[in-house]
């Protein structure tokens, strides 16, 4: 089973991916190749159906899920259901970005850092 497999084209991951991308995008989500179906998901600027939230944080978050999910049932452990992953996806994703926040585009912060010398009288030990 292929990597793709497991968190897009399994009966599993598409029924996961059904309660989350909305049914007019469904079609071009399940039919790009791998490499442009990642980048359409990580560009993506809309909203994810009714989740209201940020559809490029979904996106990773769902994957990684579905990909423990998926090594959960391989391995013998318990596994989660579709349900437990789309809640989990979006609640992690509302923790990143709350759905009151006006952009999910924020500018990056800058910290710029520098080595000093230590006072003269502090001792290396």
């Amino acid at each position: 089973e292929s990597e793709i497999h497991a968190i897009k084209d399994c009966s599993f991951s598409q029924a996961v991916w059904n309660s989350i991308v909305p049914p007019q995008e469904q079609v071009l989500f399940f039919s790009l190749p791998l490499d442009e179906w990642i980048m359409w998901n990580l560009q993506n600027i809309g909203d994810c159906g009714s989740h209201e939230v940020d559809c490029q944080t979904l996106f990773p978050i769902v994957c990684r899920l579905l990909w423990k999910n998926k090594n959960m049932f391989v391995f013998p452990t318990s596994h989660s259901s579709i349900q437990d992953v789309v809640d989990t996806s979006i609640s992690w994703t509302r923790s990143y970005f709350p759905p009151s926040m006006p952009s999910f585009h924020a500018e990056p912060m800058v910290t710029i850092m520098k080595w000093s010398a230590p006072e003269r009288s502090i001792q290396k030990v």
